[in-house]
């Protein structure tokens, strides 16, 4: 039987002062008996904000993964022109916008503010296949909030799967700025997220990885695995040729893993320099909410003052990863955007010793 209820709370763990003051407990359980936690919110910084979230493995115990998962910074930088369009932040519009029984297929959730969030549980193609075994059928639940930016809406989205995935993603649409009868120029998208990790419940004792596989054509093409810890805070950029990608893992080995494949695109600023890079890994500190133009004077404006080469020893590692797309207007769309959308996939590992699902022979 699937089980599905929401509880709300009077406040939400590692949540900013400029944030909603309650969030909502999303308590699913599937069909498999596992088991997804989530505290949600609507936040005036961020729009969709996630805190405390747990995720349990049938056979397994309950354990946390994430302290808080958010949207750190929407930017469209309008190509041939000086003009960058911060969705989030001091200098942007941004305001949540209400979903309602007609944009929500699934559960929609009241906050006593009057924000409004939706979850919709919804099947997947596959969940595990093993020989020539009937291929066993999964089911995922959806999170997500809109937001607006002047002539701008978006989406964002976490889909938590039955086997305990993470899937962050950003859809934006609506009008184009400024938009006259003729298609405006290109523009770069670049969505980033924040993501303050602690599994098993602290993440003191978390150590962040980066994996590479460069192709070694002296040894029969083979690649063989590398993998370099990383120590301090720092940035990193994708390598497509090593298949680089980076994990989070505690003491006993288990984790998350983010694979950067997807990626397409980099966002090129002369005045950004945190922009250029795929990611970003800090120290926790919780005045650190945005990308850029952070709304807070305890602590700089962006990634670039947040990295001082300060040592992870100890720390709660924070990741920030963003992605980018390339707009290109059309004529026939005026004055519309053609939607946009952006997405990844954290990945669990060694989170049990053999498959919860089906037992093997």
């Amino acid at each position: 039987m699937i089980r599905f209820s929401y509880i709300v709370f009077a406040y939400c763990l590692f949540s900013s002062t400029a944030t909603a003051a309650d969030c909502v407990e999303i308590n699913h359980s599937f069909s498999s008996g596992a088991n997804w936690q989530i505290c949600a919110n609507v936040s005036s910084e961020h729009g969709l904000s996630l805190t405390d979230l747990h995720y349990f493995a049938p056979g397994d115990a309950s354990r946390q993964v994430l302290q808080a998962l958010h949207p750190a910074q929407i930017i469209m930088m309008h190509h041939g022109k000086s003009q960058v369009d911060m969705l989030l932040g001091e200098s942007s519009q941004h305001k949540p916008v209400a979903v309602n029984s007609k944009t929500c297929d699934g559960t929609l959730h009241n906050l006593s503010d009057g924000q409004t969030l939706c979850s919709i549980v919804r099947p997947l193609p596959l969940l595990a296949k093993y020989g020539t075994r009937r291929a066993l059928q999964g089911e995922a639940i959806d999170v997500f909030a809109v937001s607006e930016h002047e002539s701008l809406i978006w989406r964002s989205n976490v889909r938590f799967t039955e086997d305990g995935r993470i899937m962050p993603s950003v859809s934006l649409s609506g009008l184009r700025p400024n938009s006259n009868n003729s298609a405006d120029g290109s523009a770069t998208l670049q969505t980033s997220w924040r993501m303050v990790f602690a599994l098993n419940g602290h993440g003191t004792d978390d150590r962040v990885e980066q994996f590479d596989f460069p192709l070694n054509r002296n040894a029969g093409n083979r690649r063989a695995m590398t993998v370099k810890p990383i120590e301090t805070e720092s940035f990193a950029s994708v390598a497509r040729d090593d298949f680089r990608g980076w994990r989070v893992l505690d003491e006993t080995g288990a984790g998350y893993y983010l694979d950067p494949q997807n990626s397409g695109y980099q966002m090129v600023s002369s005045t950004l320099n945190w922009a250029k890079f795929d990611l970003a890994v800090t120290a926790f500190n919780p005045c650190e909410q945005l990308a850029s133009d952070n709304q807070t004077n305890d602590c700089g404006g962006n990634l670039d003052s947040y990295l001082s080469g300060e040592t992870l020893q100890g720390k709660t590692p924070v990741l920030w990863y963003s992605q980018s797309r390339i707009y290109r207007p059309r004529t026939e769309d005026n004055p519309v955007i053609s939607s946009l959308h952006t997405s990844f996939e954290l990945l669990p590992f060694e989170w049990t010793a053999s498959s919860p699902f089906e037992a093997l022979d």
